[in-house]
């Protein structure tokens, strides 16, 4: 290029009229840089002679003429250089909204890693994507991204963005989120986009709640419920109303949280036995906090028993460590620890992660109780035979006096 201007291959004057039209934008300056390099003089005049830049457009409007003159005098000619291949691939790739690995670009684009890694070369050299620098991480450039996805047919764009979305959690899981210079939640929060926008509307649910989780230990109550919230913008689904709820019973805003969950209960009708036993649970441990044992046991047996079900472990065992608790609250100490004992038994068999946090509680009380490591171990043999026979029902009758 340089020879090319001293020699006045590319007059001086040409070129101030491509910098009056186009400034000095750096994503326009690599572009024009590479376009150039296979323009004459002449092909570069005859296209600035068709941009018309009025004189009393708004910046704002000005700048998005400029963009589109832009676009098809520098940009289509670059992206025309590249194999229909490679043109879709990077196109594919621009779902991105964060840097990430070869691999990553690898899954949005559908390509081979191998043939991946020689396309972001020529995508670099053509002003499309860079390199950040000692991170092995790759980014589209972000004025480009959308001009790139327009080139998806709306299939293509949807894949695309479902695949990043799942490259993403993958990620995550791996516990690898730092390769990618992100926290978890940065990453599950891309993720949550990727599947929003790709209309994967449960798997973009199942993100949420993990966020979700997430925000509620931490006491991020608003962001739970501007998550949930939008999701409730795409569908009228019982989990993001339940966690709404949740957030609001946290912060003893009872009547609020009370409202959320029966919306919740509305909105499963008879479809949706998970969501319906995890409405019945929050609406129970709002009739604890108000003094309402009575209710809190009724609701906590009809969340139970949808559980027991279904087979969902999970929700099984956390209404057995409530009702445990509740059993202690009413002077059934010894009664309220075998339920929690049931709880820790059903965790420890499903591998939940919980299960050892569980167990110290189990210890604790136990201890107060002055239970001996022999006792223990007998009572938790007790509580894993009688679970056998009936599910714990005879532990709840026996907590609760056939209630």
């Amino acid at each position: 290029m340089e020879q090319r201007i001293r020699s006045s291959e590319l007059p001086t004057e040409l070129l101030r009229d491509l910098y009056r039209k186009f400034g000095g934008t750096p994503r326009f300056l690599l572009q024009i840089r590479e376009a150039i390099k296979e323009m004459d003089a002449e092909m570069l005049k005859k296209e600035l002679a068709k941009v018309e830049l009025p004189a009393d457009a708004e910046a704002g409007e000005l700048q998005k003429i400029r963009d589109k003159y832009f676009d098809d005098i520098f940009t289509e000619r670059l992206y025309g250089y590249l194999s229909p291949k490679s043109q879709i691939a990077m196109s594919r790739s621009a779902v991105y909204g964060v840097p990430v690995t070869m691999e990553g670009l690898a899954v949005a684009s559908g390509e081979n890693l191998e043939e991946v890694e020689a396309f972001a070369h020529e995508w670099k050299d053509r002003a499309f994507a860079y390199e950040e620098t000692g991170k092995s991480l790759w980014s589209v450039y972000g004025l480009l991204r959308g001009w790139l996805l327009a080139k998806c047919s709306p299939e293509e764009r949807q894949n695309a963005h479902k695949a990043a979305g799942d490259f993403l959690v993958e990620t995550e899981q791996q516990n690898q989120e730092e390769d990618l210079g992100l926290s978890r939640v940065d990453c599950l929060m891309e993720a949550r986009s990727q599947y929003l926008i790709a209309e994967e509307l449960e798997l973009a649910r199942k993100v949420t709640d993990r966020l979700s989780g997430f925000f509620t230990r931490s006491g991020f109550y608003d962001g739970v419920r501007m998550l949930n919230a939008e999701l409730l913008d795409y569908e009228e689904h019982p989990s993001p109303m339940s966690w709404i709820a949740r957030t609001y019973s946290a912060q003893g805003d009872y009547n609020s949280a009370q409202n959320w969950y029966q919306r919740s209960l509305k909105a499963c009708g008879d479809s949706n036995p998970k969501e319906i036993s995890i409405a019945w649970h929050g609406l129970a441990t709002i009739d604890v906090d108000r003094g309402e044992y009575g209710e809190a046991i009724r609701k906590y047996q009809t969340s139970l028993k949808i559980a027991q079900e279904i087979g969902n472990r999970v929700g099984e065992a956390a209404t057995f460590y409530r009702l445990g608790f509740l059993a202690k609250k009413q002077s059934k100490a010894q009664e309220g620890l075998r339920l929690v004992a049931l709880c820790y038994l059903i965790d420890a068999s499903i591998g939940q992660g919980d299960a050892q946090n569980v167990f110290k509680v189990v210890s604790s009380i136990a201890s107060e109780l002055k239970y001996t490591k022999d006792q223990l171990d007998v009572m938790l043999k007790e509580v894993e035979a009688s679970c056998g026979k009936d599910q714990g029902k005879g532990l709840i009758e026996a907590a609760f006096d056939k209630v």
